[in-house]
């Protein structure tokens, strides 16, 4: 009984271990890719997708494997007690024999002491005695076989069967836990939209335009679709490709929509070093309509957290790099937060993902953006 608790209770711990690793991997995974922790983070950020919906997952994971563990194990008391019936049977078997042994050399010594006095009838009699104690040793010896034919072999195996069951049902469970996380990433990956009230992307900022040196706000986005990205002029590699992909989606976007047809505003995160007039040089580089925007350090933070993007400084020496994330931002003429894209995307399906929502838009609303 107490091992075949012990076993169950081993088993639980395997579960609830193959449950740990399960949730420890997307953190690992997400550790070695900035790209990918970022994905994730706005994936929590925009579709609602949250980190205690895993933990709901794991905790339902485990409680469901413990439950199945001990269901499995319901039978280990009633074969423990087979097993102690099946002990009592053999003793009752080994009891009976030696009774019938006894009663053998009893039957055998009163034949030879009645030799002298009628040794043919006192041997008959000795021989009748011997044959019916031998008789009910033989039927207490088959009662005894007959009970504890039941138990045997159910001891045995008991512990596999947990063990089975356990791992059936934990290998069931994670199987339908990952498949509707893989649901769940492909809806999010197929939109990566707000379906889930109103994104917490975006928001109030205060900036100076790079070529005018005019305080540029979140309300020049309204009436007109926007592009926007974050990134510092003296990137060495990232931006400088990001920047190109964004300036052939632009033309893209225009030979469709018009000549116009989107705002594409670049926010400096460097302000130390990102003057106005470094920044309007360097958003003529890739794309005669593309704003660049710079500010304070604090007016330039600000504008980073309302669209959460991540940024910081690598060193303090004075050539030192920004890590950012790698993030394009579409802003739907309302001035809120619609979709965004990653470095992983090409620039077409940048331009194609944002001529599909304008074209939803006007198909919902029969709104068209303000003209340029």
């Amino acid at each position: 009984m107490a091992d075949a608790r012990k076993e169950l209770a081993y088993h639980c711990k395997l579960l609830g271990a193959l449950v740990l690793a399960i949730r420890a991997t997307p953190y690992v995974m997400s550790l070695l890719s900035s790209e990918e922790a970022t994905r994730k983070r706005l994936e929590r950020q925009v579709v609602g997708v949250r980190e205690s919906d895993d933990g709901v997952f794991g905790v339902f994971l485990c409680g469901a494997g413990l439950s199945a563990g001990g269901a499995a194990a319901s039978a280990v008391p009633e074969a423990a007690s087979g097993a102690g019936f099946s002990r009592e049977a053999e003793g009752s078997n080994a009891h009976a024999a030696k009774g019938a042994a006894r009663a053998e050399g009893q039957a055998s010594a009163r034949a030879e002491a009645a030799e002298g006095q009628g040794a043919k009838r006192a041997a008959a009699k000795a021989e009748g005695a011997a044959a019916a104690e031998g008789a009910a040793a033989e039927g207490a010896e088959a009662a005894g076989s007959g009970g504890a034919a039941p138990s045997a072999g159910v001891g045995a195996p008991t512990t596999w069967r947990v063990a089975g069951a356990t791992l059936l049902t934990g290998g069931v469970l994670v199987a339908a836990y990952y498949s509707e996380k893989q649901r769940r990433m492909k809806a999010i990956l197929e939109s990566k939209t707000a379906t889930a009230g109103e994104a917490a992307i975006g928001g109030p900022f205060s900036l100076r335009e790079g070529s005018t040196g005019r305080r540029y706000t979140e309300k020049e986005l309204l009436g007109k679709w926007s592009l926007l990205y974050f990134g510092f002029t003296t990137c060495p590699d990232i931006c400088p490709d990001e920047m190109e992909k964004l300036a052939t989606a632009i033309d893209a976007i225009e030979k469709v929509a018009g000549e116009g047809a989107v705002n594409t505003v670049f926010f400096t995160i460097d302000p130390e070093r990102d003057s106005l007039k470094e920044v309007a040089e360097y958003v003529k580089k890739f794309h005669k309509r593309m704003v660049g925007l710079t500010g304070s350090v604090k007016e330039c933070n600000a504008a980073a957290r309302a669209y959460r993007v991540y940024h910081h400084k690598t060193s303090q020496d004075a050539d030192y790099l920004v890590d950012h994330s790698i993030i394009h931002y579409v802003v739907g003429p309302d001035g809120k937060f619609r979709k965004f894209f990653l470095k992983s995307d090409s620039a077409e399906t940048l331009s194609d993902g944002v001529l599909k929502l304008m074209a939803k838009e006007f198909r919902e609303t029969g709104a068209v953006a303000a003209a340029p």
